[in-house]
Formats: C-alpha cells, sequence, structure tokens
C-alpha cells in the first residue's frame, strides 16, 4: 500500500475582458476541446497538451468528462535514455527504448486528477515527475485561446482552522522541530556535565525533534477544548518552531496530517499496488490502476467536500 497526497485547487476560467465563465460553461468549453482534438483510445480520449516551447510531450488521458467529473491522467514524456529494462535470471540489460526515436514513440510518468464540476474544485495526486497542475491550463493556451483556466490553490492553513472547528477531534500524535538549545539546557535535560561536548553540539546547529504520541490507535487528545488548546500553543510557538506537525481526525473522519509550515492543503490517499493471489504478490497494471486512483481521488474530495466549499466560497 502507497499513501500518496491529493492536493485540491479552485479552478476559475475567464475570457479575454477577465468574465468569468460559470461551472456550467467550463464543463461545456472542456467537453468541446476534448471532443475536437482528442485520440479516440478504446475507454479515453487522449489530448496533446505538450507547450509549444517544450521538445518532449505532455499528454491528457480523459477517461469520464460528460457527467458529474472530469476525470483524466497526465502524463509527461521522459527521455527514453532515463530508464532501462533487466532479464533477472541474466542481469543482461536492455534499452526500453532507442534514444533519439522520443518525436516518435516514448516513456512517460504519469499521474490522475479530477475537476468536480459542481464546485469547480480540481484534485491532484502528487506524484515526482509527474507534470504540474498548470498542464491542464495547457488546453485552453492551445486550443481555445479567448479563454484562461486558473488553478489557484487551496491554503493549508484552511485545512488547520477546518481542525481546530471541526467536532469530535482527536489529536493522535504531535512533532515539533527547534533549534538544539543552550548547552544550559541540554545538560539539564541529558545530564551531561561535559562543558567541551556540550560546546562543541551547540557549535554545530543541531535540532532537536521531539514526537508525541500515543500508544496505536490511541488519541493523545481529545474534545474540543484539549485540541483547540494544543492549535493555540503550537500556532504561538512557531517563530522558534523548524517544523510542527500535528496528526488528528475530525467527525470521525480519516487521521491525516496537518502542517503548520506547508503552504498547501493536502489529503492522504492510500493506493494498493498488488494484490496477493496463491500467496504471490500480484501487482497491477497501468490500466488496473486507473480505477483505484478514480476512486481514491473521488473519496478524498467527498471527505473534504465541506470544508473545500467553505474555503473556496463555492
Amino acid at each position: 500500500m502507497a499513501t500518496k497526497k491529493v492536493y485540491f485547487y479552485a479552478a476559475s476560467l475567464t475570457d479575454g475582458n477577465e468574465k468569468k465563465f460559470s461551472n456550467e460553461e467550463l464543463k461545456a468549453k472542456l467537453t468541446e476541446i476534448i471532443e475536437r482534438n482528442g485520440h479516440e483510445n478504446g475507454e479515453y480520449r487522449s489530448v496533446d497538451i505538450s507547450p509549444p516551447s517544450e521538445p518532449l510531450h505532455m499528454v491528457l488521458d480523459v477517461f469520464k468528462y460528460k457527467e458529474d467529473r472530469l476525470f483524466c491522467r497526465i502524463s509527461k514524456q521522459k527521455l527514453n535514455s532515463s530508464v532501462i529494462q533487466r532479464e533477472y535470471t541474466t542481469f543482461k540489460k536492455e534499452d526500453v527504448l532507442p534514444s533519439g526515436t522520443e518525436r516518435k514513440n516514448g516513456i512517460e510518468l504519469y499521474t490522475f486528477g479530477v475537476l468536480e464540476y459542481s464546485s469547480g474544485i480540481f484534485s491532484i495526486v502528487s506524484a515526482q515527475g509527474a507534470p504540474r497542475i498548470k498542464a491542464l491550463s495547457n488546453l485552453f493556451e492551445l486550443y481555445m485561446e479567448s479563454c484562461k483556466l486558473e488553478l489557484i490553490s487551496i491554503p493549508n492553513i484552511n485545512g488547520i482552522d477546518a481542525f481546530y472547528k471541526g467536532k469530535e477531534p482527536e489529536v493522535s500524535q504531535i512533532e515539533i522541530e527547534v533549534p538544539l538549545p543552550s548547552a544550559a539546557t541540554l545538560e539539564h535535560v541529558f545530564g551531561w556535565s561535559n562543558d567541551e561536548c556540550l560546546e562543541v553540539l551547540c557549535e554545530q546547529k543541531l535540532r532537536l525533534n521531539v514526537t508525541v504520541k500515543g500508544e496505536p490507535r490511541n488519541p493523545i487528545l481529545t474534545g474540543e477544548n484539549e485540541s483547540r488548546s494544543i492549535v493555540d500553543k503550537i500556532k504561538k510557538g512557531l517563530s522558534g518552531y523548524n517544523k510542527a506537525k500535528l496528526k488528528g481526525k475530525i467527525e470521525k473522519g480519516k487521521s491525516q496530517d496537518y502542517n503548520f509550515f506547508e503552504e498547501n492543503f493536502s489529503y492522504p490517499i492510500d493506493i494498493a499496488e498488488y494484490q496477493v493471489e496463491n500467496y504471490e504478490r500480484v501487482y497491477y497494471t497501468v490500466d488496473e490502476l486507473v480505477d483505484l486512483y478514480r476512486q481514491n481521488l473521488v473519496s478524498a474530495y467527498r471527505e473534504n467536500e465541506k470544508i473545500l466549499k467553505e474555503i473556496t466560497g463555492r
């Protein structure tokens, strides 16, 4: 099981006079672009969203777009020489694709995203090497220049506020990192008495990481007063911290991290990489992963729909 983060963005479509289109109009224009420019590939359509200035390709594979949401895979081409294949009985290496043929065929890294038409909120899975969120805007830059699609990140501080104001909050872990304290403090806490050793430690500019957590599946704090109090204390001390994270949940939801130093609101999802058959791992294919990502992305949005709408005013 791989844990990945979903980030949320507010989609806004405007014309040349900065007039904002409704979410229904956004859906209509996306549908027009996809149907006019998409290449049929069985159960999905593929649209080239490569920026003119980039020699390598970006592709949008659209699996759903006609009903309540757009569900897509966004991929970015890598150089053919960046990966190899190997036969593990002989350990002989072979090229996946010959270098120099990137214009004709290639290898790609990808991620998945969902645009909910009702709210205009786009959810995307963070994946190293995959295209960034702006890749979706390329649809309009390339195929409908009269319109501009903006995707504005939803701030994380609003997620912390949602936890602060939420019902039945529970805190299961607190993690704080601070610059290494003075020699006198270290001597008091750890009982160290060698002045030269303490002096060397303090000159190294080391950091002290403190994690407080209870037994597995047992919170360390419950109730609105206690949970709000710890959030207030962390906020008050932020100027003296290098890192501050709180793990908790509200209203019987899924436990998640609230990072006081992370800018954008995120939510964790678990993606199964394999299933067990006859006591052996059988890894999912690329096609099988499509539905796993779709289900997790839709679920992540639904679990956060209320706070996302409150934050964006939608």
